[in-house]
């Protein structure tokens, strides 16, 4: 998926609209948790006083981990794997959640 991502980041949009690129699995949110964790750890050995990086890199992790839970639980409510469909690179002017 990463790879199709970084190519629509390129062109603008690889499909047409409304069309998914790609689809969000619960694997892939828990790779992403996963991910963002060693990032903290890595972090912290090489920069024990940065607490603002190092905060930064928890709220991520914290991040990844709420979304993977979110996940889970819809598809153990609903009784079917979910999967979230991807359209497209994030628009320049869109906020950052917070």
């Amino acid at each position: 998926m990463r790879h199709t991502l970084e190519d629509a980041a390129r062109t603008g949009r690889l499909t047409p609209p409304n069309q998914p690129l790609s689809f969000l699995t619960t694997d892939d949110v828990a790779a992403l948790w996963n991910d963002r964790s060693q990032q903290v750890e890595s972090y912290r050995q090489e920069h024990p006083d940065d607490i603002k990086g190092i905060e930064l890199r928890q709220n991520q992790a914290s991040a990844a981990l709420q979304a993977y839970r979110l996940l889970s639980m819809l598809e153990h409510q609903l009784g079917y794997q979910l999967a979230l469909p991807v359209l497209g690179p994030l628009s320049p002017a869109a906020p950052l959640p917070k």
